[in-house]
């Protein structure tokens, strides 16, 4: 339902089947198998013996309601008022708080600056491989226009656009909007794209032209150096994710992200020998770092905040940075 109203590329889509997949699986270990044999006293049982946060408790909850209203209406009538006095009782004003408490930090100037380089060079370096320098040259555009993680992974081959601004050439950048579609469709928002926005959509125009047979996508999927057909259209945010961290790992010394004072101000941290991911782990070790050594890195959203940042600084009003990332309301 969720995916045929708001689109494959909804980016709430992810949060959604996470928590419905987790709460799914509490409910096989509990013999539950199917929604028509759920009690509310089985829900909050398992809420309460994983000990959730007041924010984490709030989403399982309202992922549950969208599901059992949801299935109501296409199967039977399962939300009864019982459900619908627990499901419901929430301090919104809390919630409030607690998203107001842990809104993305700006990322520091220096850092901000250099890593944006680094991923410039990363694409335009031809001993690296084509998967990674497709994502380093979407992350290098969302630096420069606060795009979502989801909209620059479908960025299109023809989103450049020229325009004339006082006589003069201009670029804007052309791309789908993920949070206001409506039926499945996402709508065409237009943001401004820099000279280094132009000149990198030429780039990965260029680079992929011979491996883009099956999409008009920028950037094409590759794993392990084949380009992925029907299997993954393309990339996710763990893609991005992980590659920045890689990034942030490969060049701790540049970027002055080693056990870091300004921490804080990053929204992401790889702690060297305490994750899963081994090849994370086998690169920090091959660069020298210790066990418990941490790596502090930046989220894609932080991009987003520092572009709207940055107009706010240079005197743009709430309206243009409204317009021009695509919110919903100002």
């Amino acid at each position: 339902y969720m995916i045929s109203n708001k689109g494959i590329h909804y980016g709430g889509l992810r949060s959604k089947f996470t928590y419905t997949k987790a709460i799914f699986t509490e409910f096989s270990r509990k013999k539950i198998l199917s929604l028509e044999h759920l009690r509310l006293s089985d829900f909050k049982n398992i809420i309460d013996s994983k000990q959730f946060s007041y924010r984490s408790r709030y989403l399982y909850k309202t992922n549950l309601k969208s599901l059992l209203i949801a299935y109501s209406y296409l199967a039977r009538n399962l939300y009864s008022k019982e459900f619908a006095a627990y499901l419901n009782d929430t301090d919104i004003g809390k919630i409030k708080a607690i998203i107001e408490a842990n809104k993305s930090t700006l990322l520091p100037t220096p850092f901000f600056k250099k890593f944006s380089q680094l991923l410039d060079s990363y694409v335009k370096n031809t001993n690296n491989s084509l998967r990674e320098r497709g994502i380093a040259g979407l992350l290098y555009i969302g630096t420069q226009t606060g795009l979502r993680s989801s909209e620059l992974v479908i960025l299109g081959t023809n989103c450049i656009e020229e325009t004339r601004y006082k006589g003069n050439i201009a670029y804007q950048l052309a791309y789908q909007s993920v949070k206001n579609s409506f039926n499945g469709i996402l709508p065409i928002e237009k943001t401004i794209a820099n000279d280094k926005v132009k000149e990198m959509v030429d780039y990965l125009n260029n680079l992929f032209q011979d491996h883009r047979k099956e999409s008009n996508y920028l950037v094409p999927v590759f794993f392990k150096g084949e380009l992925i057909r029907k299997v993954k259209i393309v990339y996710d945010y763990n893609d991005l994710n992980t590659f920045i961290k890689k990034l942030c790992i490969l060049n701790y010394t540049t970027l002055d992200v080693l056990n870091t004072n300004e921490s804080s101000m990053f929204a992401s941290a790889f702690s060297v020998g305490n994750t899963e991911d081994k090849v994370l782990n086998k690169i920090a070790k091959n660069v020298g770092l210790k066990k418990g050594d941490v790596i502090s890195c930046p989220r894609v959203k932080q991009f987003r905040v520092y572009f709207a940042t940055e107009l706010n600084e240079r005197g743009y009003s709430e309206r243009v940075v409204f317009s021009l990332l695509a919110h919903e309301s100002t």
